[in-house]
């Protein structure tokens, strides 16, 4: 049996269907056809049984007539009596999905609310419309006029994340929305939609407005997940939000965020530890990336690897370099991506052009991944859009181990797009190597499946 290595963190892409719009058709469609068909059924055989009924009452008596009437009325009667049971049947399973569709009701327990509530009024002054804290908060703007803004809002995000949450959400992984009574405060209920969105609005900050070069931790470390070696070692981007934890399936924060910001939370995270700070990490001839659990970046050669492919079956480490080499590659593609989405986004809105609500939210939260994979320590909106804009163009005077290289994200995909159709080629030449590669199915997420993603067999 054939085993799917994943190529990007966890499993995004949508295990059911390969198009989204057919999925959603085939599943609505079915619906509507049965109702549809029992309907035609019930006002069939109904008229059916009028129309014999008249025949009958006209006719003479033991005729021929008559006797085809009182056919026709029975199987008229038949008819739509199946299609009567049809479409109960058919509001009874509506129903059902209706009600399944409804979220679970959770209750928080006290001292929680009481705590949440608490940090919650210092975070929400000057409230924003989608996330319900301070737009300071939403914008990233480390210069608030808010009183020890950064601090309530690690103590907000340290309650959001607390056990009752997270428990929820792992035990039940077929359901994604909850209502969690008094998640919200005292008295105030919250979706786990909405939860997300804010937990991940408040890494966003916390990470990206700090006052030194580390962001400190919120809690320790767990030390039941490894913890690598990113840098810097602090509890949301090593222990909670941890590469490794994230691709692995065991990051104790995954299901408590939105499946968007951690896709593209990972991407930064990658780049910001095997390529933005490092000028020799994709060469015409090379590859380094870390290969986790190693702590040190691995060497893929080129020649090697593509002569390697060429001459025999490819061994386990051969395959190995293959599958690093397009996760990184995919890694640089859906962060190029979320970059230009979010850059898009706000010069439409500086433009004077309409931005949708659903736009705003998504750039607001992929803006929150980026800040924090990319380990950005920003002053507010703008310097945060100029930052992005020197990793992904690069710049002269981007300082190592700061911004990047002089040789942006977008040169460095270029080159590692030239490395993979090399090594691609290689795989395809030889059916022997065991290695098998094809386009990555459709992910959920419609903005990444523009990226051209890759999967390794």
């Amino acid at each position: 049996m054939t085993t799917v290595t994943p190529i990007i963190a966890r499993s995004y892409a949508r295990p059911t269907s390969t198009n989204t719009l057919q999925s959603t058709l085939a599943e609505h469609g079915a619906y509507a056809g049965g109702f549809i068909k029992n309907l035609a059924l019930t006002l069939t055989g109904t008229t059916v049984v009028g129309i014999m009924g008249i025949g009958k009452s006209i006719a003479p008596d033991h005729t021929f007539f008559d006797r085809f009437s009182l056919v026709g009325i029975i199987l008229g009667a038949i008819t739509a009596l199946f299609g009567a049971i049809g479409l109960y049947r058919g509001k009874k399973s509506a129903a059902a999905a209706a009600d399944a569709a409804k979220p679970t009701q959770i209750t928080i327990t006290d001292p929680l609310p009481e705590q949440i509530s608490d940090y919650l009024y210092k975070v929400s002054r000057d409230t924003h419309d989608k996330f319900k804290v301070s737009k300071d908060v939403v914008s990233g703007n480390a210069a608030s006029t808010i009183t020890n803004l950064r601090d309530n809002c690690c103590q907000l995000l340290t309650r959001w994340t607390d056990k009752q949450f997270g428990d929820v959400l792992r035990a039940n992984e077929g359901r994604n929305e909850f209502l969690y009574e008094n998640g919200n405060g005292t008295g105030s209920n919250i979706t786990s939609t909405e939860l997300k969105d804010r937990i991940a609005i408040l890494i966003g900050y916390v990470v990206g407005s700090r006052t030194g070069t580390i962001a400190p931790a919120l809690v320790t470390p767990p030390t039941a997940y490894p913890t690598g070696t990113d840098v810097p070692s602090t509890a949301i981007l090593q222990g909670n939000l941890n590469l490794e934890c994230i691709e692995s399936g065991n990051s104790r924060w995954e299901r408590l965020l939105p499946d968007e910001f951690t896709l593209l939370y990972s991407a930064a995270r990658h780049y910001k530890i095997n390529h933005m700070d490092h000028t020799d990490s994709i060469t015409t001839d090379e590859v380094k990336v870390r290969i986790y659990p190693a702590t040190t970046a691995t060497t893929i050669d080129l020649t090697t690897t593509t002569t390697d492919l060429a001459t025999g079956t490819a061994p386990a480490a051969l395959k190995e370099n293959v599958e690093s080499v397009a996760k990184s590659r995919n890694y640089l593609r859906i962060l190029q991506k979320g970059i230009e989405f979010v850059r898009q986004v706000e010069k439409k809105k500086k433009d004077g052009e309409k931005v949708s609500d659903s736009e705003q939210r998504d750039s607001d939260i992929l803006r929150s991944a980026l800040v924090a994979g990319l380990q950005l320590k920003v002053a507010n909106l703008d310097d945060t859009l100029e930052q992005l804009r020197k990793i992904k163009d690069g710049d002269t005077n981007n300082p190592v181990a700061g911004l990047g290289t002089q040789e942006g994200l977008d040169i460095k995909t270029t080159k590692m797009d030239t490395y993979w159709a090399r090594v691609e080629a290689a795989v395809r030449g030889n059916n022997a190597s065991g290695i098998t590669v094809r386009p990555t199915e459709p992910l959920k997420l419609p903005l990444f499946n523009l990226a051209g993603l890759i999967t390794v067999l």
